[in-house]
């Protein structure tokens, strides 16, 4: 090795030594922070299902009953599916437990279970006045399950479906006309 790149060499490990003296403990320690936060940070449990029980409706669409029982879509010949509810990056979520989907017919919309396919997230919104807002595509709702109003259904031709909470009665009215 010729002395020239010797002294290259000892200058790149005294830049080395500096670098490792001035930005690896600030990373370090940011590091160490970071891990500690995520140690001692409690995970939250996800919400009681029973905060959103009720009757929901919507325009053109059948009401969905949520109960102990589970979710009931009232419409003809349709199972009563689980459901759950989750906390969500953007909010809390109504989780049904099989891969449903809505599709628009001349009357309004219908609902289905798809073959394939895992549940389906549903977006709460905070409030009737609130329905959320969207932000890169996505339904910003609530954080809070003390907050939940009505939820959100994406229909297959890309339209969401409003849910807002309605009395038992819409429900019951619209399960004898499925009847």
């Amino acid at each position: 090795m010729l002395p020239s790149d010797i002294r290259r060499v000892n200058d790149f490990i005294e830049i080395l030594d500096e670098l490792s003296e001035k930005v690896l403990p600030p990373v370090f320690v940011v590091g160490l922070a970071i891990l500690i936060y995520a140690l001692i940070q409690e995970s939250r449990p996800n919400p009681d299902k029973a905060l959103a029980y009720g009757c929901y409706a919507a325009d053109k669409a059948p009401a969905i009953r949520l109960s102990d029982a589970g979710m009931r879509i009232m419409q003809e010949r349709f199972p009563t599916i689980g459901f759950h509810l989750e906390r969500g990056k953007y909010g809390m979520l109504l989780a049904a437990e099989q891969p449903i989907a809505a599709r628009r017919t001349e009357e309004g919309y219908e609902y289905w279970i798809k073959r394939r396919g895992t549940g389906r997230f549903l977006p709460f919104f905070e409030s009737a006045a609130n329905s959320g807002y969207r932000r890169w595509g996505r339904v910003n709702g609530p954080n809070d399950e003390n907050q939940l109003s009505g939820f959100i259904m994406l229909a297959g031709d890309g339209t969401d479906i409003r849910y807002d909470p309605a009395p038992l009665s819409a429900c019951e009215a619209d399960q004898e006309a499925s009847s």
